[in-house]
This record gives structure tokens, C-alpha cells and sequence, in this order.
């Protein structure tokens, strides 16, 4: 049996790629420091800031992406499902583009002009997802 993955498919299988690759980089990040002997493995609480600000960036950076990652799926496979997902293809790589963008500015700085600029590939994201999700609407009550 051959199947494609469709574009918006493999965007969403970017996604997750993605999202698995930040969460590689802290776990190792976590296991090198208790094979170490530096921290115990217990002394990465949950709900306590630690570690130097790099890893705390790219623990948040990863948790955008767990935030995001359930929504942009529904919608993806929603639009696969249903067979209509022309513009969910076109537009599911620039919002891949643009959630990589937000994680690197959200690893490099904190300073504002760097927040503005991750929030503007955030908001990308949202636009591209509401306006795959009008697409939908529209076409299923068409």
C-alpha cells in the first residue's frame, strides 16, 4: 500500500520532530549533570526556575511547543480527514518556519526587541491556524 504524506501532514510531523528535539536537548542536558554527579536526579522541580538561563529558555521554549503542537494537529487532521486540506498544504510550512523561528528567539534573548519578534512568528502561527480553520468552517457548511 503506498501513501503520501500530504505537505500539511509532514509539517505536523515536523512539529513533533521539533518538539521532541528541544525536549532531547534539556533531558540530556539533565542526565549528563546527574551521571555527573552534579545534581541528584529529584533536583529538577517542576515548578521551581533552575538550572543556568539557557536551559530554563529552552524548557519554555519546548513547553510553547507542547501548548501548541495538540491544536495545530486537530486542525491539520481534521483537514485531512475530511480531504480538504489544499490550504492547510500551503500554509502548514510557514507555520512550521515560524514556530522553529519563535523557539530559536525564545533560546538566544530575552532583551524586547527579541520578545517583539518571537511574539510576531507566534502570532503567525495563530493567524495560520484560524485561517485554516475559517477554510474549514467554510467549506463544511458550503
Amino acid at each position: 500500500m503506498e501513501m503520501n504524506l500530504s505537505e500539511s501532514l509532514f509539517a505536523l510531523i515536523g512539529f513533533a520532530a521539533w518538539t521532541l528535539f528541544l525536549l532531547s536537548v534539556f533531558v540530556l542536558y539533565r542526565v549528563a549533570n546527574v551521571l555527573t554527579g552534579r545534581y541528584k536526579a529529584d533536583e529538577f522541580p517542576a515548578t521551581t526556575a533552575h538550572g543556568a538561563l539557557w536551559y530554563q529558555r529552552i524548557i519554555r521554549a519546548h513547553m510553547n511547543c507542547v501548548e501548541t503542537l495538540p491544536v495545530f494537529a486537530a486542525i491539520i487532521l481534521t483537514a485531512n480527514f475530511v480531504q480538504h486540506h489544499e490550504l492547510a498544504d500551503q500554509l502548514a510550512c510557514w507555520f512550521l518556519g515560524a514556530r522553529i523561528i519563535q523557539s530559536f528567539l525564545h533560546l538566544i534573548s530575552v532583551h524586547h526587541l527579541i520578545v517583539h519578534l518571537r511574539f510576531t512568528a507566534f502570532l503567525v502561527q495563530l493567524i495560520i491556524m484560524g485561517w485554516i480553520i475559517t477554510d474549514l468552517v467554510q467549506w463544511a457548511v458550503a
